[in-house]
């Protein structure tokens, strides 16, 4: 069948996109579809083996509206894939009768063939769902325009279910670090003392002020790895628990590092015999915020770290991490026994 004349149960073919997500993806590739483009949709042991229960979760993304992140390749033997669309999609209608699904496509978009690699992500209320199908072809609109795309039912399909309230003890070989703020000795290359698929519990010795319940700290950093293997993600995250840390504690931290004295602000005078006055500008401000730093009393704190809106990869390692650290404790814990 040809891609011009697509036969959809599922749709009319003068419809034009009305999902609000629909978007190429033009200012750079994204993770979550660079990890599509490489074909990393899960371990094995995320697989969901049973047509049944595929068919569910592809109903449920359909249902819902949730974005999903598309990436269509023209794949051949011995050459890198070929990226025809990178976009955010909508998951339109899903056929038992034919074994197919719709997707809208961004305006614009060039006619697309059969026999198309399609791979696609989407979160749906914690889940992750990653999957890898065929296109059937593109339904075309008046100007010879894609505009919704037909594939068949996913071959493949992975599951990956976030446990936030799942929190295991990090070893200090595993080199699990968080850095809030750059720039700030006391808030850079924290130890995890404890991780979960949603945050991670660090001690820090700072003042209570610049680290309280509630406080958001924008594009902080995580390190999951020993070493020069690390992966860094960048990611907000909100202070969502504060304690004191009890003082056996402090033994993991090392000093809390001085602040810098103050610069004395140079100075103007306004004429002769005039009196002299500080000059403004950033290095006098700087120089009082120093002053008021210096002022502040450092406490040794247990915070609990919420990570918001996590790239897809950072989810998938955090959930391997976790999962292998969990094994690993209930391995220990038998083996004590």
């Amino acid at each position: 069948m040809s891609a011009n004349h697509l036969d959809s149960p599922l749709g009319s073919n003068d419809e034009h996109s009305e999902f609000p997500a629909t978007e190429l993806l033009n200012h750079g590739v994204s993770p979550d579809a660079l990890a599509l483009i490489a074909g990393d949709l899960g371990d094995a042991a995320y697989r969901v083996d049973s047509f049944a229960e595929n068919l569910d979760w592809i109903r449920r993304i359909s249902q819902s509206g949730t974005a999903v992140t598309l990436v269509i390749l023209r794949e051949r033997p011995g050459d890198p894939p070929e990226v025809l669309v990178q976009c955010t999609s909508g998951l339109k209608a899903v056929s038992d009768e034919h074994q197919s699904m719709e997707f809208d496509l961004p305006l614009g978009t060039e006619p697309l063939a059969r026999g198309l690699t399609l791979r696609g992500s989407a979160r749906l209320q914690g889940v992750i769902i990653t999957f890898e199908c065929e296109t059937l072809g593109s339904l075309l609109d008046g100007d010879g325009r894609g505009s919704v795309l037909r594939a068949r039912l996913p071959f493949r399909l992975y599951r990956l279910q976030r446990r936030d309230s799942f929190r295991v003890p990090v070893p200090s070989s595993q080199g699990v670090f968080i850095t809030l703020k750059a720039g700030f000795r006391h808030l850079e290359n924290l130890k995890a003392l404890d991780l979960s698929c949603g945050g991670a519990s660090v001690l820090v010795r700072a003042p209570l002020e610049a680290v309280h319940m509630g406080k958001r700290f924008p594009a902080a950093i995580v390190k999951l790895g020993p070493h020069a293997t690390q992966d860094v993600f960048k990611v907000d995250m909100l202070i969502r628990h504060v304690r004191l840390a009890p003082p056996g504690l402090s033994q993991l931290l090392g000093p809390f590092p001085t602040p810098p004295r103050p610069a004395v602000a140079p100075t103007v005078r306004t004429g002769p015999g005039g009196h002299a006055r500080p000059a403004g500008g950033p290095a006098s401000r700087d120089a009082a915020l120093a002053a008021v730093g210096a002022l502040l009393q450092p406490e040794l704190l247990q915070l609990g770290i919420e990570f918001e809106r996590m790239p897809t990869q950072l989810e998938r390692n955090l959930a391997r991490l976790v999962n292998e650290l969990g094994v690993n404790l209930i391995t220990r814990v038998r083996d004590d026994r």
